[in-house]
């Protein structure tokens, strides 16, 4: 687990899909994490920059959470792959 505060959200990610709050399944989300926490781990790089669960963290923020479970991948070998990867998983 990590303390949210650590996380922050991958470049392309912005660019590609707004704001966390602007999505269509903000509210189904929010009501989730409220109810049943963070069941599946984020997904980020080992200096904390997102890949994915945006959506996820911005509920976990909005609900109090302060700490979430989050898995490490290592290094893609190129930039583009690290892009294709945060497009797929979001």
């Amino acid at each position: 687990e990590w303390p949210v505060e650590r996380l922050r959200p991958h470049d392309e990610s912005r660019l590609m899909f707004g704001e966390p709050e602007e999505s269509i399944a903000y509210d189904t989300m929010l009501e989730s994490v409220r109810k049943n926490g963070i069941l599946e781990p984020l997904v980020a790089r080992a200096d904390g920059t997102l890949l994915a669960g945006h959506l996820r963290l911005s509920c976990a923020k909005r609900s109090g959470i302060t700490r979430v479970p989050v898995r490490i991948l290592p290094p893609f070998d190129q930039y583009q792959d690290e892009v294709v990867f945060v497009v797929r998983s979001n």
